[in-house]
């Protein structure tokens, strides 16, 4: 089974795509944690807040991370330190990379190295990774032209897909239909004022 998993956000069907490959990647019995790694003071690294404040909305429990709660450099380690051991825990991080990945949702096996774009060095965490590529690197450095509108849909993508897969992995008979415009309107503020 393959490590790694990439879909563009805007692209048809996406959330449904990433659901049936996510499911191969879940333990069936243990529980999880959230763990939503950003600043909602930056829009390029909103990401991680604005999906596990959309989890919330969406019903999940033990997500750490929102707006207005963000985990980012300055708290990981102690948030970290406070997810319990049997947790299964899924990290959610804005990344940068290739032009061609920009717009496209990562799920990867493995830890998460948030802040290796920004040259920083932070503990790694998760089990898993999902990540959104909202900037670009180029030869001079990043390009933080970011999409406000492009980082909306990657984040209702993702709470989507994860939604929709535990439903899925619970049999819960009828998941939802998740759609682009389904999320409270008040996120949207945050992205587009």
């Amino acid at each position: 089974m393959r490590k790694e998993f990439l879909i563009d956000c805007r692209k048809k069907n996406a959330c449904m795509k990433m659901c049936e490959k996510l499911k191969k990647l879940l333990p069936p019995e243990r529980e999880i944690t959230f763990l939503c790694i950003g600043t909602d003071r930056v829009l390029a690294d909103i990401y991680g807040p604005l999906v596990g404040s959309l989890l919330s909305d969406m019903g999940m429990k033990n997500i750490l991370g929102m707006i207005g709660q963000p985990v980012h450099a300055k708290n990981l380690s102690t948030y970290a330190a406070g997810i319990p051991r049997e947790h299964f825990v899924i990290a959610f991080d804005a990344m940068s990379g290739r032009e061609e990945n920009l717009g496209k949702i990562r799920i990867r096996r493995g830890r998460c190295y948030p802040g290796t774009g920004i040259k920083k060095k932070l503990l790694p965490v998760g089990d898993l990774t999902v990540s959104f590529n909202i900037a670009v690197e180029r030869e001079w450095g990043l390009d933080l032209n970011v999409d406000p509108e492009m980082i909306w849909r990657g984040a209702t993508v993702t709470a989507g897909m994860i939604v929709r897969t535990i439903r899925e992995l619970e049999n819960v008979k009828k998941p939802e239909k998740f759609g682009f415009r389904m999320f409270s309107r008040s996120y949207r503020q945050i992205l587009f004022g």
